[in-house]
């Protein structure tokens, strides 16, 4: 789709209002052009002797002009009015559609995108298409009705001076046109560096912290400046185009008038065109500077629009990665027997975080994911519920690949708490029900706080659960967001559930009644977990071993620590942190059973 389609598409998603628009229009157009007619007639009456054209004529005459001026007047602005609501909602669906867009996308188009240019498309390029969808839509359509009203009625009125009209309006256009598409690549270029501030602008607001701590802010504002520079020189280049551009359609619109009179008084001289006629064609002229000089507006603001319709596109025609099938299989609920078969996967095709995974979980299995950074622990997470597609070999659930499975079914099912915790700036009862909204009852949001080990904190707040989180959870703790996140994944009472190194935020204490509360949750599902916990190692049904990409190891606690090294050592490594913890703690049960063992 064209830019110059979205621009007729989104205001006839109004069809009724831009009908009764372009009708009302089309008739608001017609009486105009004749009020030079009865100038025509009064003008030739006055001129010449007519026994017939008495005062009452004349007074009739101007009134009827009066009249119709009124008419003209009232019905333009009634198609103003429907133009209007057609203009507003068409920026009303265009947000919609980027957003929704926006939303549908998988997890690599967020990769391949930076956070500042996708939110200066969605909110700044939007914005910059309310001019034509606006004041410029609504001239376009007034000025080709009103210019092709006006060739007709030139025609019809003599032959001999509408040449004059037919030569210098396309003479315009494509003189207009011309230093129109000269303005294009610096609005182009104008709103990508728009967009780079806007993402350098994103960027230090969530990482303030960071640049202060290493005293970057000069290095940051330099590269600031850089971006608002290179926007400042784009944006003066196309002014001073569009400057020439609407000084050189004013110029013409003089042209046309000294041609007109031109012509026309040498007709009127040699007697074979009256007055009235030439002074008809001079209205006529007047009339026909208006469409003239918007010609130009209406090119630079449409190339305005097009520089950030094109991004607006671009993004609404995205496809997202992660397709589900024709007729996707729906989910009441799963078992939770999930088998790797050969699963290859990278974010890349030229580099493979995970290679030739192969295993067998059968349904209510507690599985350690343990290994070194970068082995591919949390690409792991990110298969089960379809964030990623493998690139080899399929993960499949309960017989079926996950492919086959209807993708939202899919990912409620499976309940995920992320060692990178993100809340909403809502309250806590919103953050928990989150995707729920309606469908729990507040018993049910209790039991999940209680269970996380949040529920007491929230109670001693004044708002209690109706408490705000702040900007991504700003006013709690790291510990006490990661709780709300483990209720949140709760609530949906997931069939497979799968913990990133959940309890690295809490204290030994909380841990410990932590892992007592989700014992009895755990037991009942599919878990994957990820941590780096001894307890929770030691207490998994199955430990699966990563490096590299590979797994090196599986099996109980017991096995791996007498027949596979790398996980000795694993463990011995994760023994003396824990101890020196313990050096430095009041001993907590938890401690002592890791002591004893």
């Amino acid at each position: 789709m064209s830019t110059f389609s979205m621009v007729l598409k989104y205001p006839f998603k109004s069809k009724p209002h831009m009908i009764c628009a372009i009708t009302i229009l089309s008739t608001a157009t017609f009486i105009n052009l004749m009020i030079p007619r009865y100038t025509e007639f009064i003008i030739n009456n006055l001129i010449t002797p007519n026994f017939n054209f008495t005062f009452n004529t004349l007074i009739g005459n101007i009134i009827s002009m009066i009249i119709l001026a009124i008419l003209v007047f009232t019905l333009t602005g009634v198609a103003r009015y429907f133009l209007s609501i057609a203009n507003g909602r068409s920026l009303y669906y265009l947000r919609k559609d980027i957003y929704g867009s926006i939303n549908k996308q998988s997890f690599s188009y967020f990769d391949k995108n930076e956070t500042g240019q996708l939110i200066s498309r969605a909110t700044s390029d939007v914005e910059q298409t309310t001019r034509m969808f606006g004041f410029g839509f609504s001239n376009l359509i007034r000025t080709t009705i009103l210019l092709g009203g006006l060739l007709i009625a030139v025609n019809l009125l003599d032959m001999r001076l509408a040449w004059i009209f037919w030569l210098v309006i396309p003479i315009t256009f494509f003189y207009s046109f011309i230093l129109a598409r000269k303005i294009r690549p610096y609005l182009i270029r104008s709103r990508q560096s728009f967009g780079e501030i806007t993402n350098i602008i994103h960027e230090n607001i969530i990482g303030a912290d960071v640049v202060k701590i290493f005293n970057n802010q000069d290095s940051e504002l330099k590269k600031f400046d850089i971006n608002n520079r290179d926007f400042l020189i784009e944006s003066k280049k196309a002014i001073n185009i569009r400057a020439l551009l609407l000084a050189s359609n004013i110029m013409i619109v003089g042209v046309l008038t000294i041609l007109t009179i031109y012509f026309g008084g040498l007709l009127v001289i040699s007697g074979s065109m009256r007055l009235g006629k030439l002074i008809a064609f001079q209205s006529y002229t007047l009339m026909v500077s208006f469409p003239l000089n918007f010609i130009g507006n209406i090119l630079v603001i449409y190339i305005q629009a097009e520089a950030s319709l094109t991004r607006v596109k671009e993004v609404i025609e995205s496809v997202p990665d992660i397709k589900e099938n024709i007729n996707p299989i729906s989910i009441e609920k799963l078992e939770g027997n999930v088998i790797f078969d050969n699963v290859s996967f990278g974010y890349t095709s030229n580099k493979l975080i995970l290679k030739d995974i192969n295993f067998h979980i059968p349904p209510s299995t507690t599985v350690a994911i343990i290994g070194t950074s970068g082995s591919g622990k949390s690409t792991f997470i990110n298969l089960l519920p379809r964030f990623y597609d493998v690139n080899e070999g399929q993960i499949i659930i309960d017989g079926i690949n996950v492919k086959d499975y209807n993708l939202g079914d899919l990912r409620i099912r499976i309940g995920i708490v992320s060692q990178e915790t993100f809340l909403f700036n809502r309250s806590i009862h919103e953050n928990i029900t989150l995707g729920r909204e309606g469908q729990v009852s507040m018993e049910e949001v209790i039991e999940a706080a209680k269970i996380a080990q949040i529920h007491d904190f929230i109670m001693s707040l004044p708002n209690q659960y109706e408490t705000l989180v702040g900007e991504r959870g700003i006013r709690l703790s790291g510990g006490q967001k990661q709780r709300v996140t483990i209720a949140r994944a709760l609530i949906i009472k997931p069939d497979i559930l799968i913990l990133d190194d959940v309890t690295s935020s809490v204290d030994v204490e909380t841990e410990f009644n932590l892992q007592k509360s989700l014992e009895s949750l755990i037991r009942d599902r599919t878990t994957f977990i990820i941590t780096q916990r001894l307890s929770t190692i030691r207490n998994a049904d199955l430990i699966i071993i990563l490096d590299n990409g590979r797994i090196i190891g599986s099996g109980p606690h017991e096995t791996l620590l007498r027949e596979n090294s790398f996980y000795q050592q694993i463990y011995s490594t994760l023994y003396s942190k824990r101890k020196n913890i313990q050096n430095k703690e009041i001993p907590k049960k938890d401690d002592l059973e890791v002591s004893e063992n």
